[in-house]
């Protein structure tokens, strides 16, 4: 397994909170050397039965791997992998000049989907949801145009909690 990158996989683990269940959860992907990027543990209509969302960097070949690791203890009652097919979402955020409004790229960008997040006196910054080369090729443009400060993370799921974040600075802004 060299070669395979990490996936971000999530799992669904219905199971009862007793006996540290949550910590030899955690443990069987800190001993597969995964990096668990969030978890979010839910009641359901039985009391003592939770929901626990594991959201896990992993190569999608090992997902078969860990759910059978994590059904075999006994406080799991069920393992239901999610697979996501559709592209992944960004956000990007574009910090321009205020008199960008007034340019011939201005109405470009907002012909593509680009909106104002926020104004302020000095500053605009822009918003674009889309995938990873529409977010890029705004911030490509912008950077031509005039001096901008670019930041990207993905777009947030279901669960309302972005996966990835990253500032990126093209040197010309500040």
């Amino acid at each position: 397994m060299k070669n395979q990158f990490p996936d971000t996989c999530r799992i669904s683990v219905y199971a009862y909170d007793e006996n540290l269940v949550l910590a030899r959860i955690l443990q069987l992907f800190s001993k597969s050397r995964f990096a668990v990027n969030y978890i979010q543990i839910f009641d359901i209509q039985d009391e003592k039965l939770k929901l626990i969302i594991i959201d896990a960097a992993f190569p999608k070949e090992m997902v078969p791997l860990m759910l059978e690791r994590i059904g075999k203890i006994i406080e799991v009652q069920k393992v239901v992998p999610h697979y996501f097919e559709q592209k992944k979402r960004f956000l990007g955020l574009y910090t321009v000049p205020a008199d960008f409004r007034e340019t011939a790229l201005f109405l470009t960008l907002k012909n593509r989907g680009v909106q104002i997040s926020t104004a302020a006196e000095h500053v605009l910054v822009l918003q674009r949801i889309g995938d990873e080369k529409e977010i890029s090729e705004i911030h490509q443009l912008l950077s031509a145009a005039c001096a901008t400060v670019f930041h990207k993370s993905m777009w947030p799921d279901v669960t309302g909690l972005p996966v990835i974040s990253a500032g990126l600075y093209d040197g010309t802004g500040s």
